[in-house]
């Protein structure tokens, strides 16, 4: 049975980048747009604004739920419809009734969820609600597949194709890193004081209201992702720091495999990682452990990375599962 693919619920260009390759395939659509018209759009997220995220006025809500793009959509009755849902947004948007809705307008559609964050930020009795309309879950978090009953799959990533990516570009920056602040602000301003002091130079860019910390850069908006490429091409070394409880496969981690980039980072479970390589990757604890000569010294890593991370190979594995069950 041929099957088509709508894939939404992803925020942000840096999410979106992730999922680039799938505009390689004719079966599969990128949705991003929750609402389609323009002008409904403008008036929901005004609402959503002015209610808390509709907390203050849920029934408003529901006067959205027919413009939703996914739900006005023609799909093949002929066809396999599934919607794959990233859970970076999901959540916020499509609520247990309006997946109930979509299920009961359009009978043919199954709905895949797929967790690339821990169940630490979602385990609610709201989110299990949403979850239990889901035909399907997959999470790239092992502990919670195992403790939970989710399918296995590891984070995907495109890879920039660019022609000439990081070509002739000289190392600028020895220690380069690129999120949000917010839990992990203070830890980071430590850490560019000890780059300081063992006098390493440090790019660090935190999305967040501005501080006064010296020498690290603030944005108030998110940085372009192809401006991230760009810095993380000057880099030698790439720093990832975990949130507090979260310990899965991170972008930077992607980033470093992909584009053969060390990679300095606090989450112990890299260790276990499929391209988790010692001698290009350390784990640190204390930032007073750090090994700062590892983070210094101009090496060419390279993971044997061979485009392992696409989407293309979740959309396959999904497809599989599918015909397995059909057996």
């Amino acid at each position: 049975m041929k099957r088509y693919f709508y894939v939404t619920g992803y925020v942000g260009e840096g999410a979106r980048r992730m999922l680039l390759d799938l505009e390689k395939m004719e079966n599969v659509e990128l949705a991003g747009q929750v609402i389609g018209n323009k002008a409904v759009r403008f008036l929901y997220y005004r609402m959503d604004d002015l209610t808390g995220h509709f907390q203050k006025a849920r029934f408003l809500k529901r006067f959205f739920y027919p413009f939703f793009t996914l739900y006005r959509k023609v799909y093949n009755r002929e066809a396999e419809n599934i919607i794959l849902f990233l859970n970076s947004g999901f959540c916020r948007e499509w609520d247990e009734t309006v997946l109930h809705r979509l299920k009961i307008k359009h009978p043919e559609v199954r709905l895949i969820l797929y967790m690339v964050d821990p169940m630490t930020g979602f385990d609610s009795e709201e989110h299990r609600r949403i979850m239990r309309e889901m035909d399907s879950i997959y999470s790239i978090n092992k502990a919670d597949c195992e403790k939970y009953g989710f399918h296995y799959y590891p984070l995907v990533y495109s890879e920039d194709s660019s022609e000439g990516y990081g070509e002739g570009i000289a190392k600028a920056t020895d220690l380069y890193y690129l999120g949000s602040g917010s839990d992990r602000t203070e830890y980071l301003s430590k850490m560019y004081k000890a780059c300081q002091k063992s006098g390493v130079k440090a790019d660090f860019h935190v999305l967040g209201e501005r501080q006064e910390k010296e020498g690290i850069v603030y944005h108030q908006e998110a940085v372009p992702y192809s401006e991230n490429i760009r810095l993380l091409a000057r880099a030698n070394c790439i720093l990832e720091i975990m949130h507090k409880d979260f310990d899965n496969p991170t972008q930077r981690y992607s980033e470093a495999v992909v584009y053969n980039k060390k990679l300095l980072t606090n989450n112990k479970r890299t260790a276990d990682f499929d391209f988790y390589r010692p001698e290009y990757i350390r784990i640190f604890d204390k930032i007073e452990d750090i090994d700062w000569s590892f983070v210094q010294k101009e090496e060419e890593p390279n993971y044997g990375y061979q485009g392992e991370f696409s989407p293309i190979y979740l959309i396959r594995k999904i497809e599989e599962d599918f015909e397995a069950r059909e057996r």
